[in-house]
């Protein structure tokens, strides 16, 4: 029979060992965006495409750390894996759109998360470029824009109109951009994390 612990009575004595925080270590800042970017590519619904927007050099460096990371189960195997040379940028857009989006993740090394999404188009007015930046605004300022980082791609619903008018007004066909009856708004959705 093995003897009860007694406490230390020594002032230096170790702190006890957390088990928690080595079961649940805190992710890697890039492993959190590798993460991240695997649900958005998860997410895309027919006919949205996610590319980056880099260098071939840099494009095929997250490409290619999306890649082991999906083949190693979820994590980086080797905890070390070849740092991207720059931060993440990239487009989510509907085939044949004249409308979409670039977001460029902060630096997995900074702090502090800022999400960058710009409304980009083929033919539009500044006007209607504003009008979509807008609507991005107020939902990065609903979900925290302070705090968030890109979860995934998604169509929200302004009504509960069908899927007709978003897919009209993004490929060029009833709808127009600016046109008020349009329902549908494509956005990326983000998932606010509290940063300690």
């Amino acid at each position: 029979m093995t003897p009860p612990l007694t406490p230390s009575t020594s002032n230096d004595a170790e702190p006890p060992l957390q088990v928690d925080s080595l079961s649940n270590p805190t992710p890697h800042p890039l492993d959190q965006q590798l993460q991240e970017l695997e649900l958005i590519q998860c997410s895309l619904f027919p006919g949205e495409l996610f590319t980056f927007i880099l260098s071939p050099e840099d494009a095929a460096t997250w490409t290619s750390l999306l890649e082991s990371r999906s083949s190693v189960g979820g994590t980086r195997s080797d905890g070390v894996a070849t740092e991207p040379p720059c931060q993440a940028r990239f487009q989510i857009r509907v085939s044949g759109a004249r409308i979409w989006f670039e977001v460029e993740l902060p630096s997995y090394k900074r702090t502090q998360a800022q999400v960058r999404v710009s409304v980009m188009g083929e033919n539009i007015s500044r006007g209607v470029q504003e009008r979509w930046q807008a609507i991005v605004r107020e939902k990065m300022l609903e979900l925290g824009n302070s705090e968030c980082v890109a979860l995934h791609t998604a169509c929200h619903s302004f009504s509960s109109h069908n899927d007709t008018s978003y897919h009209n007004s993004v490929v060029g066909g009833v709808h127009r951009p600016d046109s008020p009856s349009m329902n549908y708004c494509p956005f990326i959705s983000f998932r606010c994390s509290t940063r300690k």
